[in-house]
């Protein structure tokens, strides 16, 4: 065989391969020439539409396969070189894309095809001989309606917990301060026994509980949702604050161990004071008798980053080892047996990481939990 029947041959060979690879290939696919005649359609297109590729090769009736009348599909456009007439037709829906020049892609609703419509993923492509001229075009389709459903479904999800949290953070919450009001008078007027003043205490004490579980969803939420921008804060301003509230608890014994810091700032918003009332209230509610709380703070290099470290330590009965790892989850008790509400601790947690900072947990006496707990919080210094 001579050179010429060699290339010859190569050619037909490779015509077949490429032939034979496009029909294998499971993405459905069509080509159509510059007359807008089909000249490709494979079996994953025969198969997904139930049109055979030798009833519509050579015809320009591509459309019937996603329109009940005729119309144009990206490629015809394409082929047309009419690129100013795709926002007619798939207007809000298509760009450019990103892989291949020349070629736009599109999601669109079909509510002719399937039982209950179908939703596709489709890229048109131009096809250029060698000088560059437009002989045809290339079209491929992927089934999407799943994936758009379970879309749908999140977005429907996501508008219900919305209603809830209204719901929750408007109507239930103003339930609980009428209540709140009148136990609060009813222990205020009424001259009871101290054993009758606690079955009306313990219900006030829930129902505060409740309204700051409220205040605490409504908080994750704004966080969640990028609601809460960052500014530097003064923390000494807010150290000072919490332990003024903590240091006068009725009935309690509590020295708490803070040297006021000036002229520190770090990269927060307005609730960063949670995170410290969080963090110091838990000391004093999970513990009895006296109690011991000591809180420094200092600059620190994180990664070649400027931080500010807050160390809060405690000598209550501390937090066991099986219950570190899971203290800053949702709904996690903490270390005593007292009711847990669930979100203080997440919230710490959530607030300190939209920061850009960290929180871990460990014992203040090493190997001996019993000893008290250590918080390490690291909050990213505010830079100028």
């Amino acid at each position: 065989m001579d050179r010429h029947g060699a290339r010859q041959a190569w050619r037909v060979n490779s015509e077949a391969l490429l032939n034979g690879i496009n029909q294998q290939c499971p993405i459905p696919q069509l080509i159509i020439d510059k007359a807008h005649r089909v000249v490709f359609w494979n079996r994953a297109l025969e198969t997904y539409t139930g049109i055979r590729a030798d009833e519509i090769a050579g015809t320009r009736d591509q459309w019937r396969a996603f329109y009940p009348l005729p119309r144009p599909i990206m490629a015809d456009l394409l082929v047309d070189e009419d690129v100013e007439a795709l926002p007619r037709w798939y207007a809000g829906k298509y760009r450019k894309s990103k892989l291949i020049e020349g070629a736009y892609e599109a999601t669109d609703y079909f509510p002719h095809i399937g039982k209950s419509g179908t939703w596709l993923y489709f890229t048109a492509a131009p096809i250029r001989d060698r000088d560059g001229q437009i002989i045809g075009a290339l079209e491929t389709l992927e089934d999407v309606t799943e994936r758009k459903r379970a879309e749908e479904a999140l977005q429907d999800a996501k508008a219900q917990s919305e209603l809830y949290l209204e719901l929750m953070g408007h109507d239930i919450n103003n339930f609980n301060q009428v209540g709140i009001g009148c136990l609060e008078i009813a222990l205020d007027r009424l001259k009871l026994p101290e054993e009758d003043r606690k079955l009306i205490a313990k219900p006030l004490e829930m129902m505060l509980e409740s309204s700051k579980l409220i205040a605490n969803v409504e908080k994750i939420q704004r966080i969640r949702t990028g609601e809460m921008k960052l500014a530097p804060v003064d923390l000494g301003q807010v150290l000072s604050v919490i332990v003024a509230r903590y240091r006068q608890v009725p009935g309690r014994e509590i020295t708490i161990d803070y040297v006021p810091v000036r002229g520190c700032e770090v990269s927060a918003n307005e609730l960063i004071g949670d995170v410290f009332d969080n963090l110091v209230g838990n000391a004093v509610k999970h513990s009895e008798g006296p109690l011991t709380i000591s809180i420094s703070v200092e600059p620190v290099q994180h990664e070649g980053k400027p931080y500010v470290r807050v160390t809060i330590d405690d000598t209550g009965p501390g937090i066991p080892d099986e219950i570190k790892g899971r203290l800053f989850t949702r709904f996690q008790r903490g270390a005593t047996r007292k009711i847990g509400k669930g979100l203080g601790l997440y919230l710490v947690r959530t607030l300190v990481e939209s920061y850009g900072g960290s929180i871990a947990v460990a014992d203040r006496v090493k190997g001996d939990y019993a000893k008290g707990a250590r918080f390490i919080v690291m909050l990213p210094a505010y830079r100028r």
